[in-house]
């Protein structure tokens, strides 16, 4: 058949340009490097699991004498007759912290069933409130409260976990920068295969006959299939080996349950069954995002239109992702990215109220999905069997398309020489002459602001919110008088827990009224959560107290959520690639264009003086887009993180936060933010002077990206093998238990020598440029 003849056609088109092949494999590799940038941020140290395979050992060898130590080090310690001791670990990692985490692995079977049983026995207390207060058990929240008794209690019978350690699915299911890059890549192919064709004029030789454009329409649409799941394939295996790289997985048998997001899963399934269901969501969610695009651009011929309908279907799941909970119900995960990303769409049992009944999102879903994937084809095959040739008059052919050539070369005739641009100024004709960088750097900012909203997104958790609340009013300098208070909150709150009974009691004796034991009931749910903040802000304090041994200096209770996920943001790879786009070409052109856009580069280039003139434009102009790309990237991360978080108290000490140990004592938070963001934009200048020279001497588009990326990529995977770290990035350099002065002498020796000889390379760049390249 025809058509099946038509498919490698249409693929060959597809992917013979550089430009398409070039694009995709830049978004593979930044794909894998951010995969395994978040596997090792995920991943403790090595230390850590040294000290931890002590406590596994203990348990081979010994489980009585291992729950002995659990017990005097973890148990005495949250009951507060005992304080954290340093047997096992060091300074860094305590007995409490190592048991604690051992225990729930060596016991994790044990400990899913306690924390299911619990939470049946709240679904079964939940269902008796409301049928009490309310007498109404046909409304949503009750036959919701229904299903998950139902579902966790037959989990509860079936579930086995297999007490081992969990290596690297954590890191995979919790990965998300996959979702953008995937979209970026699906974005640009459905895009070209609906438009490329017409924009060649081919239409009008290739589809003649309704026959050939419904044929032509439909083999395209089984392309966008086909390149759809090869490509969620490919990013997926990137991820998965960027992952299996650092890190390895575990054994994929084990119950799915045994994953930390996964731990309330509503069905008995394998990790391997959660993998491939999660694989199937993702081709599903790009295939739907693909053909949207592919319809819209099918009706509409542009490919800055096509780009714009893919920025609003994801700005769209983005509003649709924040709906609140309370008021529209779990249509919040209704939308492509929750459809992508396994840690939010399966996390738990999500439904819909429809008639007051509770109906499963996922067939909702996967029926609308369906009904995309059905009816915007048939739209393309109607539209493509309906559209008539152009009308002729004569000789002449009228179409849209020949008018407006038409009336653009009329428009071109009347503006005459007046229109075009008179300059003296090199720097200005520069950025003119390179005014496609600021739609660039537009589309680029418009991605800026969707990472870092899915960056900086508020964790909606209860616990954090806790403890916002309990730091609102702990938050400023340590005193004995706040650890007190946290010591007889935590006792109240493990009173009320074990009241429960006696209260329940009292209420069905008639001693307590319905909203007496109503608000109890609030407390008692509440309790559990609380108790775990307030015992993490006593560990907090107890780290202040050793740190007040040691430096003499009281430390500060700081709300560090937000803060710690800036620290953790680490480089900004929308800016460097921004960067390599945009300081690579203000020199390539001059090397890669048959003559030049102005004669005044002409008589400029004749003389060694007019050769750096230029040269010395070019920089300013590059530097100058360098510098408002950095500031405006800085200024959206600045607003979503203190729109969705937060700030610590910004004159509190900096190794209050636990992950900045070794920082001086004399150093605040807000000083220690202007000096990292200080160095990351001299930085970033300096690495723009490089790249800019870098292309000067190169001459070749490809090659020039190629060693930029290589010398960007490869020295932090060197760095992870190696561990030289700390000589680069001064938050690792604070994170070490060193010496402060010795540290920051060793960083200010690295900085300086990597300032100098880019000053070197620019001097040498310009010499060249004066001699003519020679």
């Amino acid at each position: 058949m025809a058509i099946f003849r038509l498919i490698p056609y249409e693929l060959q088109k597809l992917f013979s340009g550089r430009f398409m092949r070039i694009f995709l494999a830049l978004l593979l590799v930044a794909n894998a490097f951010f995969a395994y940038s978040y596997a090792k941020d995920q991943q403790k140290n090595a230390e850590y699991y040294t000290y931890i395979e002590q406590v596994y050992a203990l348990h081979r060898e010994d489980p009585a004498r291992f729950l002995k130590e659990y017990r005097r080090n973890v148990t005495d310690v949250d009951e507060g007759r005992a304080s954290p001791q340093y047997e096992y670990g060091d300074e860094r990692y305590s007995d409490y912290q190592l048991f604690r985490d051992a225990h729930a692995v060596l016991y994790a079977n044990d400990i899913y069933h306690e924390k299911l049983t619990l939470l049946t026995l709240q679904i079964e207390m939940q269902l008796d409130n409301i049928a009490l207060m309310s007498g109404i058990t046909d409304s949503y929240i009750y036959r919701y409260n229904e299903q998950l008794l139902a579902l966790y209690s037959a989990l509860n019978e079936s579930v086995v976990i297999d007490c081992t350690p969990v290596e690297g699915w954590n890191s995979y299911f919790t990965y998300n920068s996959e979702f953008f890059l995937v979209i970026a890549a699906m974005t640009l192919l459905s895009v070209s295969l609906a438009v490329s064709d017409h924009k060649l004029g081919f239409p009008a030789i290739g589809s003649p006959t309704r026959h050939g454009r419904t044929t032509q329409a439909f083999a395209k649409y089984l392309v966008l299939m086909v390149v759809s799941f090869l490509l969620t394939l490919l990013f997926v295996l990137s991820s998965f080996a960027a992952v299996a790289s650092f890190s390895g997985f575990s054994t994929a048998k084990n119950a799915v349950q045994s994953v930390t997001i996964f731990e309330f899963f509503p069905y008995d399934v394998s990790i391997m069954t959660a993998f491939l269901l999660s694989l199937a969501y993702k081709v599903l969610a790009v295939t739907a995002y693909g053909v949207i695009l592919f319809t819209v651009c099918s009706f509409v011929k542009s490919y800055l239109f096509g780009f714009g309908t893919g920025l609003f279907v994801i700005w769209l799941s983005y509003r649709i992702s924040i709906l609140e909970v309370a008021i529209h119900g779990q249509w919040a995960s209704f939308n492509l990215r929750s459809l992508y990303d396994p840690g939010k769409l399966m996390v738990r049992f999500r439904t819909v109220e429809l008639f007051s009944r509770s109906v499963d999102l996922v067939p909702i879903i996967l029926l609308s999905t369906a009904l995309l994937l059905v009816l915007c084809p048939a739209a393309v095959l109607i539209l493509s069997a309906r559209r008539s040739p152009p009308r002729r008059f004569g000789i002449l052919k009228l179409d849209r398309a020949t008018l407006m050539k038409k009336v653009q070369g009329k428009l071109k005739s009347t503006r005459g020489a007046g229109w075009r641009i008179r300059t003296v100024s090199l720097s200005l004709y520069e950025l003119f002459k390179h005014r496609w960088m600021a739609v660039l750097l537009v589309l680029m900012i418009v991605a800026k602001v969707f990472a870092s909203q899915s960056y900086f997104e508020p964790y909606k958790s209860l616990s954090d919110d806790i403890y916002k609340d309990y730091l609102e009013e702990l938050e400023g300098q340590y005193t004995p008088q706040k650890m007190e208070y946290l010591r007889q909150e935590l006792e109240s709150l493990r009173l009320i827990q074990a009241s429960f009974n006696q209260k329940q009691q009292e209420f069905f004796a008639g001693m307590l009224s319905a909203t007496e034991f109503e608000a109890f009931v609030k407390q008692y749910n509440a309790a559990p959560s609380k108790e775990r903040v307030v015992e993490r802000l006593i560990d907090q304090g107890r780290y202040l107290e050793r740190q007040y041994a040691k430096t003499g200096v009281y430390g500060d209770f700081l709300y560090d959520t937000g803060y710690l996920q800036l620290a953790r943001q680490g480089v900004d790879f929308l800016l460097l690639l921004l960067l390599c786009v945009m300081c690579t070409r203000f020199y390539l052109n001059e090397f890669e264009t048959t003559q030049m856009s102005s004669p005044i580069y002409t008589i400029v280039q004749t003389t060694g003086k007019g050769r750096v003139s230029l040269a010395v434009k070019k920089l300013i102009c590059s530097l100058s887009l360098t510098a408002a790309a950095f500031w405006i990237f800085k200024g959206i991360d600045v607003y979503f993180l203190t729109k969705n978080y937060r700030l610590p108290l910004l004159s509190g000490k900096l190794f209050s936060i636990a992950r900045y140990t070794g920082a001086p004592a004399e150093l605040t938070v807000l000083q220690y933010t202007l000096l990292v963001t200080l160095l990351s934009f001299v930085g970033t200048m300096l690495l723009s002077m490089v790249i800019f020279f870098l292309a000067y001497h190169v001459k070749k588009t490809v090659l020039t990206y190629a060693v930029v990326l290589t010398g960007l990529f490869v020295p932090h995977f060197v760095a992870s093998v190696l561990d030289f770290t700390m000589l680069q990035d001064v938050d690792r350099l604070f994170s070490e238990s060193l010496k402060a002065s010795a540290s920051l002498w060793t960083f200010a020796l690295f900085f300086v020598i990597s300032a100098g000889l880019t000053a070197l390379f620019t001097v040498y760049s310009f010499v060249r440029v004066g001699k003519g390249g020679k």
